[in-house]
């Protein structure tokens, strides 16, 4: 779809002004990014990036995108105008997922094998500083502001925490109990409310941030990965993996008001993952890890609209809106493309707990996933590379296992 942001008269005749979307997808399996038209739903390109791209941020202007490279501790810098790797960052150890800041001058990466956050000036795409944060620190959220980063620590497990960062001193201001496993996090336009997805438990959490401090508890479907709020502030969207579902907050009452089934292709489930939503907020796309795919969803009609193969297990996705113009195909050979296909119960081994369930299945997943949290969080201590992501909403599901 082609947004016509708005007219503007000249001598001559009316200047059009042309707003592109395009939605960039981390193929964990591919080592690439998949490029989705929103205007008709079509992979437009492929860009190979580092080893293993487990999240992904765009620039709020729209001119890059930024893969997170969780295998080679890099992160990659993609120009929109071409879709091609014009840099590449070195991050902390393992490094889950980033956000710009509102304004889009630095870029926060969550490094979860060295308890720190990165901070790269996005003008010169240099490493600025380096922030300690908690326990294996997996996604970043700022307040509209830009004033604080909140960023969820997934190592702290049980006892789930997400620390505050300080933007102008850089340093961690408030530690803030929430549930197991915090993964995904978002935080509403006003500024008010943070929403923290437990990965671990079937909640999420909401802070105030006026008191950093836990005012509501929202139960929501089995692990969940990660959140996003609409722009009116009125909905928040969770990604409940095990339940292949996403949930629906209403924010005035901190209640589910509507849960929207995702199906993978059978007899996989579609394991959503990372979201993001469009600007106007008419659309919600999600990342099918277990499925390979990527769905939207019309949040007018609270149903998937549409589902497309994108790359071998995509974690995370996000949004790059520009004016006049839109990317073209990239000039290099696409990354190696994964066929999707049955996720076993060795691959389901899930970084988290769900806490009570009444179905075999999803007590299955959580067994395995206990397994795999101990062997990681081992690793994770003494700093040793995992061979998966530390995180639910970028989670690797192959085989290997870390020795």
């Amino acid at each position: 779809m082609i947004l016509m942001a708005g007219f503007s008269p000249t001598s001559a005749a009316q200047a059009v002004t042309t707003v592109r979307q395009f939605a960039y997808v981390s193929n964990l399996d591919a080592d690439s990014v998949s490029v989705i038209d929103t205007a008709d739903e079509t992979v437009v390109a492929t860009v190979p990036v580092g080893d293993r791209p487990n999240g992904i941020a765009a620039l709020p202007d729209g001119s890059r995108v930024y893969a997170i490279n969780f295998g080679s501790d890099d992160v990659s810098v993609i120009s929109t105008a071409t879709n091609t790797v014009i840099g590449t960052v070195d991050a902390g150890t393992r490094p889950a997922d980033a956000t710009a800041t509102p304004d889009g001058r630095f870029l926060y990466v969550a490094d979860s094998g060295s308890d720190t956050v990165t901070v790269i000036d996005t003008a010169t795409d240099a490493v600025v500083d380096t922030v300690a944060a908690g326990d294996g620190p997996v996604e970043v959220a700022f307040t509209p502001d830009g004033r604080y980063a909140y960023v969820t620590d997934f190592f702290a497990g049980l006892a789930g925490t997400v620390s505050v960062i300080d933007t102008a001193t850089r340093i961690t201001v408030a530690t803030i109990p929430v549930g197991a496993y915090p993964s995904g996090i978002t935080i509403t336009p006003d500024g008010r409310y943070v929403y923290s997805t437990n990965f671990g438990t079937t909640t999420v959490s909401v802070i105030s941030t006026t008191s950093n401090s836990v005012v509501d508890t929202v139960t929501v479907g089995a692990a969940p990965a990660d959140a996003v709020v609409g722009p009116d502030g009125s909905r928040v969207y969770v990604a409940d993996m095990f339940s292949d579902a996403v949930s629906v907050i209403s924010t005035s009452s901190n209640t589910v008001v509507d849960t929207i089934p995702l199906s993978g292709p059978a007899p996989v489930d579609s394991g959503p993952n990372g979201l993001a939503i469009t600007p106007d907020g008419s659309r919600v796309y999600v990342a099918d890890t277990f499925a390979d795919t990527t769905s939207m969803i019309s949040t007018a009609v609270g149903t998937v609209a549409d589902t497309g193969d994108v790359g071998s297990r995509p974690t995370d996705v996000d949004i790059a809106r520009m004016e006049t113009g839109g990317p073209s195909a990239p000039s290099s050979t696409p990354a190696r493309q994964e066929s999707g296909g049955v996720v076993s119960s060795e691959n389901e081994n899930l970084t988290g707990m769900v806490a009570t369930t009444g179905d075999a299945g999803v007590r299955q997943k959580v067994r395995d996933v206990h397994t795999f949290v101990q062997q990681v969080k081992k690793r994770h201590l003494d700093h040793r590379a995992p061979t998966r992501p530390p995180k639910v909403r970028r989670l690797r599901l192959t085989t290997r296992t870390p020795s």
